[in-house]
């Protein structure tokens, strides 16, 4: 009995200590309510600009309504990402209730439901999120806004598996080590059956000198015309910011591994001796190495050929003294590609007939020859072009 009266009364207090605060401090109660149980903040007008000015980074808000249905999906994902984050202190999760909230949802252009946008710390202005409504595509979004000048690395949490690129961080994210990058369409059939190959393949390399992104090239096409994408997914090896190579290849955990490996492992040096040992002699081109030739090297002359054509057959000689020729000219290499082991190559350039000789000048097509096909006179079109200093 004597139990039941001191909690009436513990009861009668509280109540009125809350009747006789004022809103802004019956917020902080319950602003501290929730950072301690790791839940998303609750920001009003009176609390939006002092919250996000707390943590060390910047702040992720859903603006959102009570009565949307995909709010309420979200509600899950947003409890379990303030749950990992708010604790920290780096970021905070936090909510905004458009219907209670009126005012501070219209002064941020919250036009729909759910609206999520990134404060940097002490930015009024937030950065807006249209991706995917998953977890990791929302906490990427969130990790790779933080710019650091200089040389200092952009922060990467170690336990995001496939890190989300854009417009605005794409340099630099790839600027300093490793990045296995998936040019995708979303409406792509073979990227939407490779994207869980993809996710396994992040996390296999978590804590790793690797990091595997993906980059959506609808929404942020001028990065993909930069690198020349051309068809989806497409598959690109970084290293500090520099094309290494592209993958072409099966589509397996296994597949991919062993070609970051081998790339990986080998330094830069080794590629260079390699490319040298090669002068003089005609390099085959095949799938796994063909971009990677023409993007190394300042011209590669290619000649696009079929085993059981006569005129290919009659200027084999020809085609290897051209290569001694130039032996000792490191602007150049001389190779070729067999279309009936490489199709998809030559199909992708357009070849219809054969022989067909392109000259490549740093990755891209510059000419195709149509002279005589003697060693002599294809020096003679050669020599022109490695006399330019202008490379």
């Amino acid at each position: 009995m004597i139990y039941k009266n001191f909690l009436s009364i513990f009861l009668l207090i509280f109540i009125i200590v809350l009747a006789n605060a004022d809103d802004e401090d019956v917020a902080s109660v319950f602003d501290e309510i929730e950072i301690s149980n790791e839940k998303p903040l609750k920001l009003t007008q009176q609390t939006f600009l002092d919250t996000i000015s707390q943590p060390e980074i910047g702040t992720l808000v859903m603006f959102y309504a009570p009565w949307c249905g995909h709010c309420k999906r979200m509600v899950n994902v947003w409890n379990q990402l303030s749950k990992k984050h708010n604790k920290r202190k780096k970021y905070y999760i936090a909510k905004v209730d458009c219907i209670e909230q009126t005012e501070l949802c219209s002064d941020k252009d919250v036009l729909a439901y759910p609206t999520f946008q990134f404060f940097k710390n002490g930015n009024r202005d937030g950065i807006s999120y249209d991706g995917e409504r998953s977890q990791e595509s929302i906490e990427a979004f969130m990790l790779n806004q933080i710019e650091l000048p200089g040389n200092i690395e952009t922060e990467v949490d170690d336990e995001i598996p496939v890190h989300e690129l854009d417009d605005n961080n794409f340099e630099n994210f790839v600027s300093r080590g490793f990045h296995f990058v998936k040019f995708f369409a979303p409406w792509c059939g073979h990227c939407k059956m490779m994207a869980p190959i993809w996710e396994e393949l992040g996390k296999k390399y978590l804590n790793s000198n690797v990091k595997i992104s993906k980059i959506d090239c609808t929404k942020y096409g001028i990065i993909c015309q930069n690198y020349n994408i051309k068809g989806y997914p497409s598959l690109i090896l970084f290293e500090n910011g520099k094309v290494i190579d592209s993958y072409i290849g099966k589509r397996t955990i296994s597949d991919f591994s062993a070609f970051i490996d081998s790339q990986v492992q080998n330094p830069e040096k080794e590629k260079q001796d390699e490319a040298s040992a090669l002068r003089g002699k005609v390099v085959e081109l095949t799938n796994e190495n063909f971009k990677s030739s023409i993007d190394m090297n300042s011209y590669v002359f290619v000649k696009f050929f079929a085993p059981w054509c006569g005129h290919c057959q009659a200027m084999v000689q020809d085609w290897e003294n051209l290569a001694v020729n130039f032996a000792d000219k490191e602007k150049i290499l001389i190779a070729d590609v067999d279309c009936t082991k490489y199709s998809d190559i030559c199909s992708s350039h357009g070849i219809q007939g054969y022989p067909t000789m392109i000259l490549f000048k740093k990755g891209h097509k510059l000419t195709e020859y149509s002279g005589r096909r003697d060693a002599e006179s294809l020096v003679e079109f050669l020599t022109p072009y490695l006399e330019h200093d202008d490379l």
